[in-house]
């Protein structure tokens, strides 16, 4: 997860400050919340549960709560967790390919190095 979110914020600052180096955005620390790692995702709201259940790291935080409180290992929230790990990792590294190209197109990456 930290991966695509790195990858789709190195691509907005790309995008948004020319390649000028700019890109610190944010950072994951912000999804802890909806991540169900201080709580249960059921105690939240029920308009957040949504964004929380669209997070991996709700369900692994999940599945270790159900390990050390039921015993029960959930294996489908694992499934699911690499499930999206995996969709998202993927749109992080499209968008990422997208935005460099564009960036080259108009020549806006600096040149570095050599």
């Amino acid at each position: 997860m930290g991966w695509a979110i790195g990858l789709l914020v190195s691509a907005l600052g790309a995008a948004l400050w020319h390649g000028r180096g700019k890109h610190r955005l944010g950072s994951d620390f912000r999804l802890a919340p909806l991540c169900g790692i201080y709580y249960p995702v059921a105690t939240l709201p029920g308009w957040l549960q949504p964004l929380s259940w669209a997070l991996p790291a709700s369900y692994v935080f999940e599945g270790m709560r159900a390990v050390l409180l039921e015993q029960a290992a959930r294996l489908d929230y694992l499934l699911y967790a690499l499930l999206l790990n995996a969709g998202y990792l993927g749109l992080g590294i499209r968008v990422f390919l997208a935005t460099v190209h564009q960036a080259r197109e108009r020549g806006s990456l600096l040149q570095s190095g050599e």
